[in-house]
């Protein structure tokens, strides 16, 4: 949704009542207002994809495929693409220059030009990351899906999380 928002040019969201547990279905802490749940996590990776970096280009194929072109601060250009209808197969096209597939999750993958992935509703980000990352697994020639299970829950204290429930502006485009 973020995404899809600054590619239209809405500069602001907000995520109004995201601990309230009596009016909101998308929880972002466990009822205890601490833990975060599987979704609170996908947002705090949202925003460290986002934070700093220009959108280029977004665009969605015919197969609901979107691939969504950032160029963070430093240069690097990096993409996040999704299936807006659910469980697809994804080529990685050798032109991105991307060694690394990242998910809502921050589960990590090494990949290769020309792999081909199974992708979903899930958004995964390719970029490129200096060694070490661990090597790929033998291919095989089924594609191998990376949305894996979520992380066990962490705390809401967890010092590199900001979940205020003040408003977070969304990055420049």
């Amino acid at each position: 949704m973020y995404l899809l928002n600054w590619a239209l040019g809405i500069s602001r969201f907000n995520w109004y009542a995201w601990d309230n547990h009596g009016f909101c279905t998308l929880w972002m802490t466990e009822s205890d207002n601490a833990t975060l749940t599987p979704a609170a996590n996908a947002y705090v990776m949202t925003q460290k994809w986002l934070l700093n970096a220009r959108m280029t280009a977004c665009t969605q194929d015919g197969a609901n495929t979107w691939v969504c072109k950032l160029v963070r601060a430093d240069g690097q250009t990096v993409r996040i693409v999704w299936n807006a209808r659910g469980t697809a197969q994804f080529r990685v096209p050798a032109d991105w220059n991307v060694n690394s597939v990242q998910s809502l999750f921050d589960r990590r993958q090494r990949i290769v030009p020309g792999a081909q992935l199974l992708i979903g509703l899930s958004p995964l980000l390719f970029d490129f990351i200096p060694d070490p990352i661990p090597p790929p697994t033998p291919t095989t020639p089924t594609p191998t899906p990376i949305a894996l299970l979520p992380p066990s829950p962490r705390r809401a204290s967890t010092p590199t999380t900001n979940l205020s429930p003040d408003p977070v502006p969304m990055p420049r485009r």
